[in-house]
């Protein structure tokens, strides 16, 4: 279990660097940050809690 949640928050910095690396003007910018905040506390919820349905959710491409 140590191993997937390793894996996961790597994962989610993963995806969440590059969209906090763009271009993108300053409010843009807070806003994607503020969306990512709030999709990294789901999933670390999930991750605590052990929601499978919901990390599955969480971290596929749809």
């Amino acid at each position: 279990m140590g191993s997937r949640r390793v894996l996961l928050a790597g994962l989610a910095a993963g995806v969440a660097a590059p969209m906090l690396a763009t271009g993108a003007s300053q409010a843009r910018a807070a806003d994607e940050s503020e969306a990512v905040g709030r999709r990294l506390e789901a999933l670390r919820a999930a991750i605590v809690e052990g929601d499978a349905k919901a990390l599955d959710a969480l971290t596929t491409r749809s």
